[in-house]
């Protein structure tokens, strides 16, 4: 009897392993599955982007498995694209590892406001259909680096704005770490090696270096550099080199290009060249010179003079110059009837021009004419006899001396004609 309990509970047991073989599939003992994420492209991933991930599945032991399901598990910032997260894979033999592993291939969706850094996927696989029993492998690593990892030049600001040449300037970059991490081994270089630029450093290189500089932060780079006694006016445009790494070693280089500007302001001397009037009451020419005493040229020089009750203007008010270089000059010409008697007549005169990186000026600057009396002006041989004085006076002294002559003429006929009466009276006597 108890041998036939025995033979009934063999072949019982016999039958639930068989059904449950048909149901769950061949369960492996010495079967070990090994997961690598073997690819990932684009590496690192950049927001909005479709991640391509492919992953390698090997048979490291000596049993072979049936009916294998494989499953991607995929949390934020990632979302499958398309496909299916679980699939059925198939058997595996024994040992089938390396070009005899089975690829899995799926396509996820990166989130547009994913940030930047290292990102973690789980998958899961079992054996059999229906079997509760998963098999978790975590952390497989996704790089993902933001689009926006630049550094930006916020600001770039030159005290002073626009350089004298001979001068030394200072020259502060504010560079800003847009990313969603930290950049690392900053490095900010001017390039004032071309030939065509007028700047040398001062006290210091023309690379500057930081170590380190946090997400959403900035820093201020400063620069010392002086323009050159002959520099040129004008804008100058500077190379900007930037080179930096990301927390994954990643390495980074930016080019750009800052602007300087040379120039001062203009140094322009107004005065009386000439002048023909030097009274009231008279009309005459007057010369104003126009001097640029600035290492900057002028360009454009518009002149007018203003109506004044101390004169009448009787030449065109408004006069065109145009340019005038450093250390030259110019004149311009009025032709003026002097109505007042003062010793000082101002005259007023509006000037419009630009430096020659066009910046516009409209001073306006009062010149003294200084006015003489007659007898002043005859001191200072400022004015001379004129010429109808001269001829009146040149009559006078000619009749003068006519007049004399004839009396004189007149005089000695008389003489004689007493003499010769004389000679008569003393012929008669005898």
């Amino acid at each position: 009897m108890k041998i036939k309990n025995l033979t009934t509970l063999a072949l019982s047991l016999i039958l639930v392993l068989g059904i449950a073989s048909m149901v769950y599939g061949a369960i492996p003992d010495s079967a070990k599955l090994q997961v690598t994420l073997i690819s990932q492209e684009p590496d690192p991933a950049e927001p909005g982007q479709i991640l391509d991930l492919r992953f390698k599945i090997e048979n490291l032991g000596g049993g072979g498995t049936d009916n294998i399901f494989f499953e991607l598990l995929p949390e934020y910032p990632f979302s499958l694209y398309r496909g299916e997260a679980a699939i059925n894979i198939g058997s595996m033999q024994a040992y089938q590892r390396g070009e005899e592993g089975i690829i899995v291939h799926y396509e996820l969706r990166v989130d547009e406001n994913a940030i930047e850094g290292d990102n973690y996927l789980d998958i899961r696989y079992k054996f059999g259909e229906i079997t509760s029993k998963w098999n978790y492998i975590k952390d497989f690593i996704v790089r993902v680096r933001t689009d926006d990892i630049v550094l930006l030049v916020e600001e770039v600001e030159s005290v002073p704005e626009v350089i004298p040449p001979g001068e030394i300037a200072k020259v502060k970059l504010t560079i800003k770490n847009l990313a969603d991490s930290l950049v690392k081994d900053l490095k900010v270089k001017l390039d004032l090696s071309s030939d065509d630029l007028p700047f040398v450093p001062i006290r210091s290189t023309t690379e500057k270096k930081i170590y380190q500089l946090d997400s959403k932060s900035e820093t201020g780079i400063t620069f010392d550099i002086m323009a050159m006694a002959d520099a040129e006016s004008g804008a100058y445009k500077i190379p900007l080199y930037i080179s930096y790494s990301d927390e994954a070693g990643t390495d980074y280089s930016k080019d750009d290009i800052i602007s300087l500007i040379v120039g001062d302001e203009p140094d322009l001397y107004v005065g009386i060249d000439e002048s023909e009037l030097y009274g009231g009451k008279k009309a005459g020419k007057v010369t104003i010179r126009f001097v640029n005493k600035g290492v900057t040229d002028i360009k454009f020089l518009n002149l007018k003079l203003r109506e004044s009750d101390d004169y009448e203007i009787i030449s065109p008010a408004e006069v065109y110059i145009g340019n005038i270089d450093s250390d030259d000059y110019e004149t311009a010409e009025f032709d003026l009837y002097i109505k007042s008697r003062e010793e000082i007549v101002m005259l007023p005169l509006i000037l419009e021009y630009m430096d020659a990186n066009n910046k516009k000026y409209s001073p306006i600057r009062k010149i003294e004419l200084r006015l003489f009396s007659s007898s002043e002006a005859k001191k200072y041989g400022l004015t001379k006899e004129s010429s109808i004085g001269t001829l009146i006076i040149l009559l006078i002294v000619v009749g003068g001396a006519g007049i004399y002559i004839w009396r004189q003429k007149k005089k000695g006929k008389k003489i004689m004609l007493l003499e010769k009466l004389k000679e008569k009276l003393k012929f008669r006597k005898k």
